[in-house]
C-alpha cells in the first residue's frame, strides 16, 4: 500500500492500513466519541449514587411543600443523553403525603395538574394511620431529558395533608427507640440512584 505525505494529509490508506496500536485513546479528542458513534441507544455512560442513613424528623406545615433529606447530582456528557432516576425512600407522616421530583429545584415528572389539585410524582399514605409504629416504604423511577451538559441536581419534596412532624428512615415512635429487638422500629436508607443512558 503507498502513502503518499505532503502538509500533513496522508492519501492513499485504506481502511485498517495503520499499524495495530497506532490510534490509542490519549489520541482521540475529548468527546470524540458520541452517542451515534457508539452505535446503539441505552448503554449506561455512567451512575452516581447518594444515600440518606440516619434516621430524620422535621416539623412541616400541612397543604405546603417541604424538602425531603435525599437528593443527587450528575453532569451528564451529551447533551442528548437521558438520565434514569431511582428513588427508595421510607417516610412517616401521619396520614398521607405527596411526594415530587425536582431538577434544579423544578417539577420535572407530575400529575396532571386539573381544577388546581396539588400535582406531584406519586402519592405516599401511611397504611397504619394513625398507627406510630409503622412507616411507608416506596421506590420511584422515571426518565428526565435534561438536554444539558451542566451540572444536574435532583432533589425530593413532600406536600402532606395537615401540619405534623415528618420521619424519613424510621417511624415516629422508632425515631429516639434504641430497642432492637422490636423488628417494626428498624431503621432504613433513603437512596437516589442516577444513571446517564446514551
Amino acid at each position: 500500500m503507498s502513502i503518499t505525505l505532503g502538509n500533513t494529509t496522508i492519501s492513499g490508506l485504506a481502511v485498517g492500513g495503520l499499524p495495530s496500536g497506532t490510534v490509542n485513546s490519549s489520541s482521540l479528542a475529548a468527546g470524540a466519541i458520541t452517542p451515534s458513534k457508539i452505535g446503539f441507544s441505552g448503554c449506561f455512560l455512567q451512575t452516581t449514587i447518594s444515600t440518606y442513613q440516619s434516621p430524620w424528623a422535621s416539623g412541616v406545615s400541612g397543604n405546603s411543600w417541604y424538602n425531603l433529606p435525599l437528593s443527587g447530582s450528575i453532569t451528564p456528557q451529551f447533551s442528548s443523553s437521558r438520565i434514569l432516576v431511582m428513588t427508595n425512600l421510607a417516610l412517616w407522616h401521619n396520614n398521607s403525603a405527596t411526594i415530587r421530583i425536582l431538577r434544579n429545584g423544578s417539577s420535572v415528572y407530575q400529575g396532571a395538574n386539573n381544577n388546581s389539585n396539588t400535582a406531584g410524582t406519586y402519592h405516599h399514605a401511611l397504611p397504619f394511620f394513625p398507627d406510630g409504629n409503622h412507616v411507608d416504604g416506596r421506590s420511584y423511577a422515571f426518565i428526565d431529558s435534561p438536554g444539558t451538559t451542566s451540572s444536574i441536581s435532583y432533589t425530593m419534596q413532600a406536600y402532606g395533608e395537615s401540619s405534623t412532624t415528618a420521619y424519613v428512615n424510621c417511624s415516629s415512635n422508632g425515631y429516639n427507640n434504641s430497642n432492637n429487638s422490636i423488628g417494626y422500629l428498624a431503621r432504613g436508607c433513603a437512596t437516589m440512584l442516577l444513571i446517564e443512558v446514551a
